[in-house]
């Protein structure tokens, strides 16, 4: 299990907003790829800007590609926010529609997975005081945002276990943290002594 610390998705928003009035839109393409997606790092170096303009996309991913004799592309569906953020920032500073991978270096060759996790430090750092996030706090950010906010949690969990090819609920009740999260609330909603001081 990956022990990465999840980005709560509010702070990465913020990290989205802060970049892209930088204009750092490819540092902010980072984040917004990862918490709108929840592509593990290398599915996200392969994301063209002809897919981040789409409703949804589909892609096999490489991990789970390599346990299957035929995979199954995943689809990605993009919210309409993530659209038109993807839509204002199309054009380069030379009024060039950009395509192609997203996530390109100064070459024009995709970026590293080491770099992606370089960046995503720097930015945590310089926004959160804190860089011990990685592209896969992204990807949790992503579940635990799409959980929280879903108003059917058990079939949230459900879809959330198929899109991470986790083995069962339990797996991804604990890869986003959430077991011990509600084990706690649990405790704190069941167990209320008054006590006089």
């Amino acid at each position: 299990m990956n022990d990465a610390k999840r980005l709560p998705f509010e702070k990465g928003v913020e990290i989205i907003n802060g970049l892209s009035d930088q204009g750092k839109i490819k540092d902010a393409m980072i984040f917004l790829i990862g918490l709108g997606t929840g592509l593990r790092v290398g599915d996200m170096l392969r994301v063209t800007w002809e897919q981040m303009r789409q409703p949804q996309f589909e892609i096999i991913e490489q991990k789970t590609r390599n346990t299957k004799k035929h995979p199954k592309p995943t689809v990605i569906h993009l919210s309409s926010s993530i659209r038109e953020f993807v839509n204002n920032n199309s054009y380069d500073k030379h009024g060039t529609l950009r395509t192609g991978i997203v996530l390109i270096n100064r070459s024009g060759k995709p970026m590293s997975r080491i770099n992606v996790h370089g960046r995503i430090k720097k930015w945590t750092e310089y926004y959160l005081d804190n860089g011990h996030y990685s592209a896969h706090s992204l990807r949790k950010g992503f579940g635990y945002h799409f959980y929280k906010n879903n108003p059917y949690p058990q079939v949230a969990l459900q879809k959330l276990s198929e899109r991470f090819h986790h083995s069962n609920q339990q797996v991804t009740l604990r890869y986003l943290g959430l077991d011990m999260e509600e084990t706690r609330e649990i405790i704190e909603n069941s167990f209320k002594i008054e006590l006089d001081f």
